[in-house]
């Protein structure tokens, strides 16, 4: 399961880095398939009410050994969420990709992936609930999150020349036609890692695409790029975790304008200027508190100066055992007036739930 474990521990699946219990439903000739599913039965509360926020995950990974140095491999990874009833429930695949890997040359795969930019948020985006809702918060927005045709590659130990030092390219092909909060223009990325320590651990990432035709008429400036880049590090240990991010985006992050006749546009921000840290620790009785700082900071022609978000999340992380988690969650907001017409993050919210997951 090692090698399952390396590709998906960049994605922090509703805590599914637990990965040991998965199920192997194949494995003959140099060639094994695991499967996974966790359920996360979570209700949300804020101001205008309580909601459903129950949601199944079910993925599966797969590797075979094509000689003595090179292993191909692939993953897909699916959601399920709660819907009003049941035949309204929402049913997306968020990862799917496959590739080769090759001893000391890196791994190379095409597919539905996240993009380079994560590299640098999976650090804080490890809450129960109240994490990665800024910068990061909209898949198949450029190269930060999950986005479709993307090809990537990643080396590892520098062509195993130096221990610790990784680093990885990315290309985004162009799609167009999903609406303009959904599109994307080519786009390249990379990113470079270094292991300081056996504890710590630095990443910096940077992505630039071309915006589609439709997504530059929407702006009332007509920027032709989005960009963004990103610095974290992390801290671990058997028990403390500890992680730190800063990011700038422009003509990425999303907002949503409200002409007050009801009526919502979409735009981005010129620019962005992200803060995240967060502390963990994890008790040997299976307890694991959770508490963050997130900003965010708009810079921009139209909508102006203003904070976008700043709040302070506390939540805790039960293990009962290796399958079955409960957790909660609270964001609160520091925000004590939001802006008129642009949205920012700006309530309190509570959350909580109990996973199953094998």
């Amino acid at each position: 399961m090692n090698k399952a474990i390396t590709i998906i521990a960049m994605v922090p699946i509703m805590f599914l880095s637990d990965l040991a219990n998965s199920a192997e439903m194949y494995n003959r000739n140099n060639t094994k398939v695991e499967l996974y599913a966790g359920i996360n039965a979570r209700r949300e509360f804020n101001n205008s009410g309580n909601y459903d926020k129950t949601l199944v995950d079910l993925g599966f990974y797969g590797e075979t050994k094509v000689t003595k140095d090179i292993i191909g491999y692939g993953f897909w990874q699916s959601r399920m969420t709660e819907g009003s009833n049941e035949w309204s429930s929402n049913y997306g695949v968020r990862q799917q990709y496959a590739g080769i890997k090759m001893e000391n040359i890196g791994s190379i795969d095409y597919g539905r992936n996240f993009g380079i930019l994560y590299d640098v948020e999976r650090y804080t985006d490890v809450a129960p609930y109240f994490s990665g809702e800024t910068w990061s918060a909209n898949a198949d927005n450029f190269m930060v999150t999950r986005g479709s045709s993307m090809l990537t590659y990643r080396n590892k130990d520098l062509f195993g020349q130096l221990k610790g030092l990784d680093f990885a390219l990315q290309y985004q092909a162009k799609k167009e036609g999903y609406g303009v909060d959904k599109d994307n223009g080519e786009g390249y990325g990379s990113s470079i890692s270094y292991q300081i320590t056996n504890d710590l651990k630095i990443t910096g990432a940077y992505s630039r695409s071309r915006r589609t035709p439709d997504q530059n008429l929407a702006e009332w400036q007509d920027p032709k790029y989005a960009k963004a880049w990103g610095i974290g590090s992390v801290y671990t240990t058997n028990h403390l975790y500890l992680a730190a991010v800063y990011a700038e985006t422009k003509n990425m992050t999303q907002l949503i304008m409200d002409d007050s006749t009801g009526t919502d546009y979409l735009a981005t921000a010129d620019k962005a200027k992200n803060l995240e840290l967060v502390a963990q620790y994890q008790f040997d009785n299976g307890l694991r508190p959770s508490i963050s700082y997130v900003k965010t900071k708009v810079e921009d022609g139209l909508a102006g100066d203003y904070t976008f978000a700043e709040y302070v999340q506390a939540g805790v992380l039960y293990k009962l055992n290796a399958n079955i988690q409960l957790w909660f969650d609270h964001r609160y907001s520091m925000i004590n007036k939001p802006v008129d017409y642009f949205n920012s993050i700006s309530d309190d919210r509570t959350a909580a739930g109990v996973i199953f997951m094998f």
